[in-house]
């Protein structure tokens, strides 16, 4: 993939950012409709809703909800984000939570004071070190290779068509992952009839993933323009999370 550099700010270093990520299958049609020209649907039929909580340097946190889109740049696996909203008590992106409720992980994205995405795993804080798998937890190597950092997001060019489009991609570097585990996860879309997402039913639960990760965030960098992917659509492809609540 070629990148050129866009931003020259020295990385940020993220740490304790803790994510709840849940995988559903939903509408092909839908999901092409979502990506930019360049990106074209991975062939999973996949989206994924993230809630992120982490410190920040002024000594309170910041959570943030995203729905990500499997994809394809090229032939390169990236993480298309669809939309995003941060913590924010009030105005148009709502309010965003990330809270233990009992025993249970759950994550609540409120806009204009009504919710409109919850999603609750089972809460499990074991060290990764221990071998009680009961827990279903993950190594880092698995929990890496699960999370798929490449995030891209889709900046217009000024009034120009949907098509011509920028893209950035935010890489992570010199991730640590503290503690991860897989398990069964419940999730409820409500988005207004009038928003885009609303067309994204939600057919099948692949269950949810729970880690606690430090890292790098490097320099935005701009995807320099693709070739067409069509090519691509028909490789082997497999979503992230598994179905029956483990995560593949």
């Amino acid at each position: 993939m070629n990148l050129a550099e866009l931003h020259q700010e020295a990385p940020a270093h993220v740490s304790d950012r803790e994510t709840l990520i849940v995988g559903f299958d939903t509408d092909p049609v839908a999901l092409r409709a979502l990506l930019p020209w360049s990106l074209a649907p991975d062939g999973s039929n996949t989206a994924l809703v993230e809630f992120a909580a982490a410190p920040d340097p002024a000594g309170g946190s910041r959570t943030e909800f995203n729905l990500l889109i499997p994809a394809l740049f090229g032939t390169e696996r990236v993480l298309y984000r669809a939309y995003a909203a941060g913590d924010a008590t009030d105005g148009p992106h709502g309010r965003v939570r990330l809270l233990v409720v009992h025993d249970t992980l759950t994550g609540i994205l409120e806009l204009h004071g009504r919710p409109v995405a919850i999603a609750a795993m089972n809460y499990r804080r074991a060290d990764l070190l221990e071998q009680r798998r009961r827990f279903a937890a993950l190594s880092p190597a698995d929990t890496l290779r699960r999370l798929r950092p490449l995030r891209v997001s889709a900046l217009s060019d000024g009034g120009l068509p949907a098509m011509r489009t920028r893209l950035v991609a935010q890489p992570w570097g010199n991730i640590r992952v503290q503690c991860a585990w897989t398990g069964p996860a419940s999730l409820d879309l409500l988005w207004p009839t009038t928003s885009t997402l609303a067309a994204l039913p939600v057919h099948a639960l692949h269950g949810g993933l729970h880690c606690v990760v430090d890292f790098r965030l490097q320099s935005a960098q701009r995807l320099a323009a693709a070739e067409s992917t069509s090519a691509v659509e028909a490789a082997k492809h497999v979503p992230m999370l598994a179905v029956a609540g483990g995560v593949q």
